[in-house]
């Protein structure tokens, strides 16, 4: 499981953060990572393509995590018709990529009206989701759009992927782009 120090210091140095978890230690590093941007006055943009956004919002309630200034952008329940809940952006497939772009800029816009002091964490659970509905070539020119629109806006972006599920080509064009990687 990756530690809070570990987090604080790659993200001190760095904005694209590509952390490879065990499956055995991978909800822990995300409760980990999302009480980091949490406690360092962040508000999460949390794209969800793994697991619904609604069971997210259980654990961290469960676990005592306060998940008012956490947005999901939901690519897995579009066919549940989950609650209305301000908090959750439904996307119709994980395939809908120009989407989640637009998702984040509406969220980076509203979030800066509501809380101008706080900056976003953008966390991608996961790439290993992602790339099983789209093509390599255009999962990486998502992931450099993304990189590009996140640079300047001081926003920092964390890619989540399950090293059990890891492709060679996958792994190592997340590393291409990628200012730090954190294996766990």
């Amino acid at each position: 499981m990756i530690q809070t120090s570990e987090i604080k210091r790659v993200f001190d140095e760095n904005d694209v953060v590509l952390i490879k978890s065990s499956i055995n230690v991978y909800t822990k590093s995300i409760l980990e990572l999302v009480n980091f941007g949490l406690e360092n006055d962040k508000v999460i943009f949390y794209i969800s393509a793994t697991v619904p956004s609604t069971v997210f919002k259980t654990i961290f309630e469960s676990t005592g995590i306060a998940h008012d200034n956490i947005y999901f952008i939901d690519c897995t329940t579009y066919s549940f018709d989950i609650t209305q809940d301000p908090n959750i952006i439904v996307v119709e497939s994980p395939t809908m990529l120009e989407t989640i772009i637009i998702k984040i800029m509406y969220l980076h816009k509203i979030s800066k009206q509501k809380m101008p002091d706080k900056s976003p964490m953008i966390i991608v659970d996961s790439a290993n989701s992602l790339s099983i509905h789209n093509d390599l070539g255009i999962l990486s020119e998502f992931f450099h759009v993304l990189i590009t629109m996140v640079r300047p806006t001081g926003a920092k972006l964390a890619i989540l992927t399950i090293m059990e599920q890891l492709t060679e080509d996958l792994s190592h064009t997340l590393e291409l782009i990628s200012d730090t990687v954190l294996t766990e």
